[in-house]
């Protein structure tokens, strides 16, 4: 019964476990880049997308994990010990269960957390694809300028937050994601590009922190505004000699996008007036 019961255990609590968890790690890196697949950023129109591949050691286990997770009759009568698996994967298997049989508890567990741990079993990178021309990984472009770099790891951020709050599980979540410093390092255009990703293809609520001198260019895609301005108090408060005011707005989207496409038709058309003078 010992071995019965152990039997079950690994295969329902192990195998099956760590195998499943692979598989969903795959599948949202997978919806992940299906998003992707319709954003562009920049003035050269980039595509993102995420790569992956088998770190070799651990895809030995994933076979193991997937052989016995596909076996019709294991825990049913049928026992691990009695699997009929090429020699590699028995000698996967006896590894493991040494693993858990081990007299050092504390190194068995260090090594089967690593084992458990889906993200170990494949090397990720994330490609660049300038529209027209071959795509570049990051790790071969990680030395480039900050506004080139900031797209990719706003990109990589969102990724870490749809897995860590499962949205493709289930119906209610946590969408609401804070950035201070925002855009700091990126251009108008760009910028702009991932507010659209993280807001309309991930459906995040999206909170984010600048100087308000640098708030100008983004009115037109805000829904909510709140101002936060330090001056001097008149009296003391204890020994604070600053109090901070604060200032909510709502703002009228359509509106201001009104009057910043009439702002830049008037820009275009001073440009075109300044050229005619210019030629004459």
């Amino acid at each position: 019964k010992l071995k019965d019961r152990f039997n079950e255990t690994f295969v329902s609590h192990l195998c099956h476990s760590i195998y499943q968890a692979i598989n969903e790690g795959e599948r949202a890196l997978t919806d992940l880049n299906r998003e992707l697949e319709s954003h562009r950023f920049g003035t050269d129109r980039e595509r993102f997308y995420f790569s992956w591949r088998w770190v070799p050691e651990f895809k030995e286990y994933w076979r193991f994990f997937k052989e016995v997770s596909q076996l019709p009759n294991i825990g049913d009568g049928s026992s691990l010990f009695d699997m009929n698996l090429p020699k590699a994967l028995l000698t996967v298997r006896d590894k493991l269960v040494s693993m858990l049989l081990d007299d050092d508890e504390h190194k068995a567990m260090r090594e089967l957390q690593r084992i458990a741990d889906y993200r170990n079993y494949r090397s990720y990178d994330i490609y660049k694809e300038p529209e027209g021309k071959q795509p570049i990984a990051l790790s071969q472009y990680g030395t480039g300028s900050g506004g080139q770099l900031e797209t990719p790891a706003y990109i990589i951020r969102a990724a870490a937050v749809t897995s860590a709050f499962r949205f493709h599980e289930g119906q209610t979540h946590l969408r609401m994601v804070l950035v201070d410093e925002a855009f700091s390092k990126m251009d108008e255009t760009r910028s702009r590009e991932v507010i659209h990703y993280l807001t309309d293809a991930l459906g995040l609520q999206l909170v984010f922190i600048m100087p308000t001198s640098k708030s100008g260019p983004f009115m037109d895609v805000i829904s909510h505004q709140t101002v936060f301005t330090k001056c001097p108090a008149v009296k003391t408060i204890g020994e604070l000699k600053t109090r901070v005011l604060v200032d909510r707005k709502r703002c009228n989207q359509d509106k201001i996008a009104e009057l910043w496409e009439q702002s830049r038709q008037n820009i275009r058309d001073q440009v075109t007036l300044d050229f005619m003078e210019g030629i004459h």
